[in-house]
């Protein structure tokens, strides 16, 4: 009891630091993840924005060159309009004596001139603006099609990446699935074992039990029903062979030495009324009895001695097959013993992989502790156990994903998002995949239940009340979404 008290604390203990452990890596995973993400946004981000840095300094450099080009001809034109200027001066100072109309028409020609250059000038501003406009629409269309490409080659990434740790889970979950049939074929091939010996050893027995019984037949005549009795529990030892006691072993070695103790009372009655009826006959007949008694009180010794004879020997008899039993006992149980350190180390493997939680661990050991010794009840609970246990590793991992995309959503809530955008449509994946996974779980987690008869439970709570209590809360979400979008 001692070991056993020894053994469900170290259990526990393990289970414990399992569970720590796991949670400790589980923290780390999802912390590294987050910081790769992190640092591919901030990367991505600070290429964006370098980008529009150049194109915008491209963009002033143009527009510069442009603008300068323009100071150049305003001032060629200004240059020119002066030398005009003192052309029509001097024309002026030198034919001042010409007519009005002369300088009139003079006059007219400059104001088409000036007109027809000031027109010139606007056509060369308006086709300077088109020109700018038309390269900020296609630097704007590049920068669109740059992060359409960059989020095309992260949302890549991250499928990939997906469908990496995928192809990891399966191929570990065929590892595991492999592990468990070799496992399975063992314990199989050592149970059909164990079962041929023990139908051998038992078939042996009722081999010798039926040879002592004719051998006795002929000496025993009157205690027929006696051997009739034993060769039917013979006959119920055989088909009872793979389920011995050590209880059963003490009744009937306790029925053997009854059976036996009453052939001695009978046999000494039988004697002492064999005895009484010749005392009364010699009584009767004094002359004959003295000459009987010698030929008589010699065959009545040597019944006497034979039947103590054939008791000593039937009593050395079923004490050598008693002890027999006994080891074939102590066989299967070391056997057995050999069998619950395989099945024990199968257990913490699978809690330590499914992080059980510490309630379902002790509810299992304290089921075990009622059977603390080999016994085939022994067996058929560690195997129901990691039946069970098996059953949960495809649950597990559906509900794993699913707690997975529960985290992205809540981090996606918070963050501001248009119709349409990248965060939108990642939004909408999880949604789908969500749903996928909530009509997997609807199906698998009641069959489970049904099967084991018993509630499946995640960090202590029985999950089908946690998936309805998220689907309220969406219920719930969905029309104030909806609402928001309408305004």
């Amino acid at each position: 009891m001692a070991q056993h008290d020894q053994l469900v604390n170290t259990i526990k203990e393990n289970a414990e630091q399992d569970r720590a452990r796991q949670e400790a890596s589980h923290r780390e995973t999802v912390g590294r993840m987050q910081q790769e993400i992190v640092d591919f946004e901030e990367g991505q981000r600070q290429k964006y924005e370098e980008k529009t840095d150049e194109y915008q300094k491209q963009l002033t450099a143009e527009r510069e060159q442009l603008e300068g080009e323009f100071r150049d001809a305003r001032e060629k034109e200004r240059a020119q309009q002066m030398e005009y200027e003192r052309e029509v001066r001097a024309k002026y100072e030198a034919r001042q004596a010409e007519s009005e109309r002369v300088m009139a028409q003079a006059i007219k020609e400059r104001d088409e001139e000036e007109e027809a250059r000031r027109q010139q000038m606007e056509k060369e501003k308006l086709e300077f603006e088109v020109q700018c406009g038309e390269r900020y629409h296609a630097l704007l269309k590049e920068k669109e099609e740059f992060t359409e490409r960059m989020l095309r080659e992260r949302a890549a990434s991250l499928d990939q990446m997906a469908e990496t740790r995928r192809a990891e889970e399966a191929t570990r979950e065929k590892e595991r699935e492999e592990q468990r049939v070799q496992y399975d074929a063992d314990l199989q091939a050592k149970f059909e074992k164990m079962r041929a010996d023990v139908l051998a050893e038992a078939d042996q027995l009722r081999a010798e039990m039926e040879a002592k019984d004719i051998a006795q037949r002929e000496a025993w005549e009157q205690l027929e029903s006696e051997k009739q009795a034993l060769e039917l529990k013979a006959r119920k030892l055989k088909h009872a062979s793979t389920m011995w006691r050590l209880d059963y072993q003490k009744e009937t070695k306790f029925k053997y030495e009854r059976m036996l103790v009453d052939m001695e009372t009978r046999t000494e009655r039988m004697n002492d009324e064999q005895e009484r009826a010749q005392l009364i006959e010699s009584e009767a007949r004094p002359t004959v009895i003295v000459q009987q008694v010698p030929v008589e009180t010699p065959k009545q010794d040597n019944l006497q001695q034979s039947a103590q004879d054939n008791l000593a020997q039937a009593r050395i008899e079923e004490e050598s097959r008693f002890r027999g039993l006994q080891e074939q006992m102590e066989a299967d149980q070391r056997q057995g013993q050999q069998m619950l350190v395989g099945l024990r180390k199968r257990i913490q493997e699978l809690w330590a992989v499914l992080e059980s939680d510490s309630t379902d661990r002790l509810h299992f050991v304290m089921d075990a502790e009622a059977s603390a010794a080999y016994t085939p009840e022994m067996i058929d609970v560690y195997q129901k156990e990691i039946n069970r246990l098996t059953d949960q590793l495809p649950l597990m991992e559906t509900i794993t994903r699913r707690e997975f995309i529960k985290y992205r959503l809540n981090e996606l809530k918070g963050a501001p998002s248009s119709r349409g955008s990248r965060e939108d449509k990642q939004k909408n994946e999880f949604l789908r995949e969500l749903k996928r996974l909530n009509e997997t779980l609807g199906k698998s987690l009641p069959a489970y239940e049904k099967k084991h008869g018993s509630m499946f439970l995640f960090k202590g709570k029985q999950y089908l009340e946690v998936m309805q209590t998220d689907g309220d809360e969406t219920a719930v979400e969905a029309p104030a979404s909806r609402q928001s979008r309408r305004r």
